[in-house]
């Protein structure tokens, strides 16, 4: 899927520019224009839509501040129809570290772990991990 190399073409536009000394608020403004004609600008439900269940999903982010919001939301709305509907769905969950409630909280919420690591501070994560609905593996940051 080439969605996957977005960040690559960026960084690589980036050294393009930069390595020819031209403002770096100009290269942005290229660089958002091309990245804005190549790739399509989906809404969070159509993003959410990507995700399949059974894989394993790393989040940006070092606490709440930096994490995703609405296409987590939309994914826990969607596994929340998934379960109804009687099919599975579960993601697994690598982050940098503590997301916040738009991550942990919904998806916990959503029955929609398959794992989670290395680290979460999400009182609804806590109670699914102890009650064994999503397995957890903790590493010292």
């Amino acid at each position: 899927m080439s969605k996957k190399f977005l960040f690559c073409d960026k960084l690589f536009i980036i050294n393009i520019w930069t390595n020819k000394k031209k403002n770096s608020i100009f290269a942005e403004k290229i660089i958002f224009k091309i990245i804005m004609n190549k790739y399509p600008v989906l809404t969070a439900e159509e993003a959410a839509l990507l995700i399949k269940n059974d894989y394993n999903v790393g989040f940006s982010g070092f606490t709440a501040a930096g994490c995703p919001k609405a296409v987590t939301v939309a994914l826990a709305k969607r596994a929340e129809a998934e379960h109804a509907a009687g099919r599975p769905f579960k993601i697994g969950m690598f982050t940098g570290a503590s997301t916040g409630d738009s991550i942990d909280g919904q998806l916990a919420r959503a029955h929609a772990i398959k794992f989670r690591t290395p680290y979460q501070s999400n009182g609804d994560l806590r109670n699914a991990i102890n009650a064994q609905d999503a397995p957890y593996f903790d590493m010292h940051l």
